[in-house]
């Protein structure tokens, strides 16, 4: 038998197509079909399965336009298997047969010259007619084929449309290169949306995307889990639903720059939010073509803020240094109480260590992984006590942040909030801390809303609430609302087992701090200390030990290097080595003769104004009010128009 060739008036592409077909082996009398295999046509249809679902919508309508000429219309991966077919029901079925069969391969290697083999060859549209086919059981028939390219220009298949050879075929080449090209353009497309969409999640904020008439298109799950909705009820909501702000939809067509609204309530579905939210409008040139809205919950928000500043506890009770039963017991108590939600009133002397005791209880409670927020009451100007306490809108007075502030109870949501100082609490503050004890919500100062809140409130002064109380300096149905737990904190002095230990814990601290030789407390040196009442507690111990430290040259803490006016360096101790009573009332006359000078000589440098007086001590206006009555000084006042101090 003579070999066969290919027409003369073939092409170049045609010729040596049929050079490598021959080259292979294939036999043009009955060419190699590839066998069946299930399991490789599933991993195949697998791998191209994005591939297939974007083509055969897009074939249907193809075939659907030329199925009274073509008998088929074929899909088939990079390496020429048989994806998926659209074709007439029993047109020339000994050919369909074989097209059919899943998993058989179009290539030169197998079929020789053909529209799909050379498509894939040349990485071109191919267009094979009737003689010009290597095998000869197909040359009755014509094949126009195009290549399918990913969006880096690879190949990812090839589309074939097949019909009889004296059909009119001058369209069929546009049409397959349309319909590839057409795949490919939607592949990028759905490539770009998953994309966005994997952008989309990737973002730890709430996001919603809008069309041009300002209506859901689009979100992300951070933003349905944060409103419980689910995507298809979201989709076309109007903008104006959502964030309830004049203009805005008329504002985001005429302007290119992000809109900004801070504690915005924000509605969808059943939910509402109050959001920080920015709104990014889009544009195709001059064309408004959508929009982008981020929220940001605020209690998020806060948590990040409270994050960035420290408002966390940082004390738990192993840092509680004490060998006293009594207190062991008092702290066994705590740590019981803790896992509560009830109110603790913590009371105690000046430098006793409220708040850490407040600390340690807030570690040990179910709260711990939320925000501490310790407030010193007394600290606070009489002015801004409430905006301090439970913030303010914006506008709400002139001089506040333009767009309003949190107050320290919003940042303690879900948290414990730390009133130090409760007793200088103003009576009117007094009634509205009440209000949010037994309500749980908050109202800002020019807010029309109020906002729910998950907090635990304890509390701490060094005065006795109770003797406030019948002074009416203090609300008698708000001391019985913190009083919940009651704990009451024994001084120093009615400890004196811990002096010795918390003295060489500070000694230790210092140790691994400072950036000196270590040093040690001798045994003299805890043994003054150890005569001493302390009537600053605690905190006045810690001053002390420090103070010795850097003043120490050597390696022992000694007497030495204690104050000259140090009472423990007198004698005056009893038989048991124990300041005597003497030496105690001694001490406590020597510090308040200390405090008197220093408020005359305040009260001399304002002129006698009280108030003035105050802040230049550090102290507030309660405070020096009662020292001032205390020790029978006198002083102006608001409503004082002539009189001067009188120390």
């Amino acid at each position: 038998m003579e070999p066969i060739t290919p027409p003369k008036t073939a092409n170049p592409d045609i010729v040596a197509s049929w050079q490598r077909s021959r080259a292979y082996g294939v036999d043009p009398h009955r060419p190699c079909i590839v066998p069946y295999d299930p399991t490789e046509q599933r991993r195949r249809c697998t791998i191209n399965r994005d591939l297939i679902e974007v083509a055969h919508s897009l074939m249907e309508k193809l075939f659907a336009a030329v199925k009274d000429s073509v008998y088929i219309l074929t899909l088939h991966d990079g390496e020429g298997y048989l994806l998926d077919f659209v074709s007439r029901d029993g047109s020339y079925i000994d050919w369909e047969h074989c097209v059919k069969r899943s998993g058989v391969k179009w290539t030169e290697e197998t079929v020789g010259t053909n529209g799909v083999g050379l498509a894939l060859v040349t990485d071109a549209p191919a267009c094979v007619v009737g003689p010009e086919h290597y095998s000869q059981v197909q040359q009755d028939r014509i094949c126009v084929a195009a290549p399918i390219h990913d969006s880096r220009g690879r190949v990812l298949g090839c589309l074939n449309m097949s019909g009889p050879v004296d059909m009119s075929n001058s369209h069929f080449l546009g049409l397959v290169l349309f319909g590839a090209q057409c795949i490919e353009s939607q592949l990028a497309m759905r490539l770009s949306y998953e994309t966005v969409d994997t952008t989309m999640e990737m973002i730890s904020e709430s996001l919603l995307i809008f069309d041009q008439e300002l209506r859901a298109l689009r979100s992300n799950t951070c933003l349905r889990k944060l409103f419980f909705i689910r995507d298809r009820d979201l989709l076309g909501v109007p903008i104006d639903s959502i964030i309830d702000v004049g203009g805005l939809q008329e504002q985001l067509r005429r302007s290119r720059d992000a809109i900004h609204y801070l504690e915005q309530e924000c509605r969808l579905g059943r939910k509402t939010v109050s959001c920080n939210v920015t709104i990014t409008p889009m544009h195709d040139g001059d064309r408004f073509v959508g929009a982008v809205m981020l929220l940001r919950e605020s209690k998020a928000l806060a948590r990040i803020t409270n994050i960035l500043s420290g408002n966390s506890a940082r004390y738990t009770f192993a840092d509680i240094v004490t060998t006293d039963k009594n207190l062991l017991s008092l702290i066994e108590m705590m740590k019981h109480v803790a896992v509560t939600d009830g109110g603790i009133l913590i009371e105690g002397e000046s430098g006793t260590g409220k708040e850490l005791f407040a600390h340690a209880i807030h570690s040990h409670s179910n709260r711990r992984g939320n925000p501490f927020i310790a407030v010193n009451c007394a600290s606070l100007p009489r002015d801004l006590v409430e905006s301090e306490l439970f913030g303010y809108e914006k506008g709400a007075f002139t001089g506040g942040l333009r767009d309003g502030n949190p107050g320290k109870f919003e940042l303690a949501d879900g948290g414990t909030i730390f009133l130090d100082e409760i007793g200088e609490l103003p009576l009117e503050i007094q009634s509205k801390l009440l209000r949010v004890l037994d309500t749980h919500r908050i109202s800002r100062i020019g807010g029309k809303n109020e906002k729910e809140l998950n907090i635990r409130v304890v509390a701490a002064t060094n005065r006795d609430l109770l003797a406030e109380v019948r002074n009416r300096n203090f609300r008698e149905d708000l001391y019985y609302r913190l009083n919940v737990f009651r704990f009451y904190i024994p001084p120093l002095r009615e400890r004196l087992g811990d002096i010795a230990v918390l003295a060489e814990k500070f000694v230790d601290n210092l140790n691994r701090s400072a950036n000196i030789k270590a040093k040690t407390a001798g045994k003299d040196f805890i043994g003054c200390l150890e005569r001493y009442s302390w009537p600053g507690n605690v905190r006045e111990l810690q001053h002390i030990i420090v103070r010795s430290y850097y003043c120490c040259r050597g390696d022992d803490l000694s007497i030495d290097l204690l104050p000259d006016d140090f009472p423990g360096r007198s004698p005056g101790s009893d038989e048991h080595g124990q300041t005597s009573v003497v030496a105690m009332r001694s001490s406590r006359t020597h510090l308040e003769e200390a405090e008197r000078r220093c408020i005359v000589e305040a009260l001399l440098e304002s002129g006698g104004d009280a108030v003035l007086a105050a802040r230049n001590l550090g102290i507030s206006k309660a405070t020096i009010y009662r020292r001032m009555q205390k020790y029978r000084l006198a002083g102006k006042r608001k409503s004082d128009a002539g009189k001067t101090a009188e120390p």
